[in-house]
């Protein structure tokens, strides 16, 4: 057994040896991964008008369907009929259309007074003064150790104790009592800059502290003028947790020595019947006793309990905040605008001319998702495509729009007849390299040219000009791939590391420029992300655009 366990540790031995052979070879091999200024790709663009894309075909549907919120009122036609364009095909009891615009009209209201109330407060934090760096220096640490225990020394008491001290070196010592040895984690007693003292959710404060930020000394004599201390309680009980209160003690307001040993409670949990009061150790309020020792910083001053670095997150998380809303309310008004043109088109009508080959039961409504109404046409062609989201209600049915065949190079003319209220399937969303957007089956007729050959592709281009935005950043969709629903990139960081980058995109330009709304820079470099070894981590090296194309 001995020696079968000597031959085991040799052939493991010799593994070892091989594995590491191996991975020294692999990462001998490892490539650096180019990476491209962002700054280089197309920023902005000057606005265009718009364009979209389909398909020439010579038989089309016009399918009606119903959702759960509309009610057929009336039915003009039955299975086998004949009709032509504008002729009526149902009509809507518009009850509950009415309620749901209703609901989303104060569901706006909502979110504007929300986003209201989101810009005040950013408009606070960007007022706001941050307050020292809770991570100062170990020499200004024991500065500020130093001065206090002078200040004790020349007091005349022996430094003693500490109390709820959590480690001999840390930068706060975290209080439950405090008293005229107790050390402050900053400040110089000043009214510009106090001193600060850390403090548990419920803290006592001794006579002996407070006469010691009086300046009394022995008797009735002042040392100093008066000093002023803030107690701090924060999140965590930490100097890096968020300023949840505070109690503010100015020194120079008392105008007698206390007994060294009497006790104030102070606690931060604030009550509709109790607003920070103190009271003896006993709980008596003996007016004797009783001194208003100090106040509890009102709540809208809190905000300033933020560092630099808390500041700027909070701006950031809040603007964030804003963004967000400020998608919220325009897709709030695409719904109101949607349930505007229901109410409009109470009556639907036959957009083509043609047979209706199917009509559902008004006592059953829509079935399975299938149409309740659908009208075959008989003649004329026709293209069917697809409109982004951003372009609806700017592109409407009944506009003309003009377009040019892709493998015939036909001109044409064609009317928009319809646009559904519902978007396609998110495949063809995912086809479309934009995955944060939807897009909407249209149908327009071309009114004239010919020479089209069977099923091909078509652009059309409206007379309406899309917004230019010289601000916005965009890129070709190759660089930008998905994970469980959200859009990433990879960039390098300040290391020349590869590192994943979380993005939100926007709308798509011309097919082939997505937009990219948050989560990149200008200055930030990026990587072709279908590269088989663009990991994270990675080594980068810079490289041109010339170099990619």
């Amino acid at each position: 057994m001995k020696k079968a366990g000597v031959i085991l540790g040799c052939v493991l031995g010799v593994c070892a040896v091989g594995g590491g052979i191996w991975l020294g070879v692999s990462r001998i091999n490892q490539k650096e991964i180019k990476v491209y200024p962002v700054s280089s790709f197309m920023q902005g663009y000057w606005g265009s008008e718009a364009a979209i894309s389909g398909m020439v075909v010579s038989g089309v549907s016009q399918d009606v369907y119903l959702t759960d919120k509309q009610i057929v009122e009336e039915v003009f036609v039955k299975e086998g009929d004949a009709v032509k364009e504008g002729d009526a095909l149902l009509s809507y009891d518009m009850t509950l259309v009415d309620i749901e615009l209703e609901i989303q009209e104060l569901n706006k209201e909502g979110q504007e007074i929300q986003k209201k109330t989101l810009e005040q407060e950013a408009a606070q934090l960007k007022k706001t003064q941050p307050v020292a760096s809770k991570t100062s220096g170990s020499e200004s640490k024991i500065a500020r150790r130093l001065a206090a225990q002078e200040e004790v020394q020349a007091s005349g008491e022996e430094d003693e104790k500490v109390k709820d001290r959590e480690t001999e070196d840390s930068a706060a010592i975290l209080y439950s009592d405090l008293d005229n040895t107790s050390v402050s984690y900053q400040g110089a007693g000043t009214a510009e800059d106090p001193y600060v003292f850390l403090c548990k959710e419920e803290v006592r404060i001794s006579g002996s502290f407070l006469n010691r930020l009086a300046g009394f000394g022995e008797g009735d004599t002042r040392a100093h003028a008066g000093a002023i201390a803030v107690l701090e309680f924060r999140d965590g009980g930490t100097i890096e947790g968020r300023l949840l209160a505070g109690f503010r003690i100015d020194g120079s307001t008392f105008t007698k020595p206390f007994e060294a040993d009497i006790t104030f409670p102070v606690s931060f949990i604030r009550t509709e019947e109790s607003e920070g009061e103190v009271t003896d150790e006993e709980g008596e309020e003996d007016p004797e006793e009783m001194e208003d020792i100090g106040e509890l910083i009102p709540p809208e001053e809190i905000i300033d309990g933020y560092t630099k670095e808390e500041l700027a997150e909070a701006i950031r998380e809040k603007e964030e905040e804003i963004r967000d809303l400020e998608l919220d309310i325009k897709e709030t008004d695409l719904k109101i605008g949607q349930i505007k043109d229901q109410l409009e088109n109470q009556t639907i009508t036959s957009t083509l001319s043609g047979m209706v080959k199917s009509v559902g039961d008004p006592e059953k409504g829509a079935v399975d998702g299938t149409p309740f109404i659908q009208v075959i046409s008989s003649e004329g062609l026709y293209v069917k495509g697809y409109i982004n989201e951003w372009l609806l209600g700017q592109i409407k049915e009944g506009q003309t729009v003009t377009g040019t065949a892709y493998e015939s190079g036909v001109t044409f003319e064609a009317e928009i007849k319809e646009i559904s209220s519902y978007p396609a399937s998110g495949e063809y969303a995912d086809g479309m390299g934009n995955g944060n957007a939807s897009y909407y089956p249209f149908t327009a007729s071309i009114t004239n040219g010919d020479g089209f050959k069977n099923q091909e592709y078509v652009e059309m281009q409206t007379d309406i000009q899309t917004e230019g935005d010289m601000d916005a950043l965009y890129l070709e969709p190759m660089f930008v791939r998905e994970e469980d629903g959200r859009s990433y990139v990879y960039k390098a960081d300040e290391n020349d590391r590869l590192v994943k980058q979380y993005v939100t995109t926007g709308k798509t330009l011309y097919g082939w420029m997505l937009e990219i709304r948050e989560g990149l820079t200008q200055e930030d470099r990026i990587a072709f992300p279908y590269d088989k070894q663009a990991k994270e981590n990675a080594k980068t090296k810079d490289a041109s655009l010339e170099e990619l194309y």
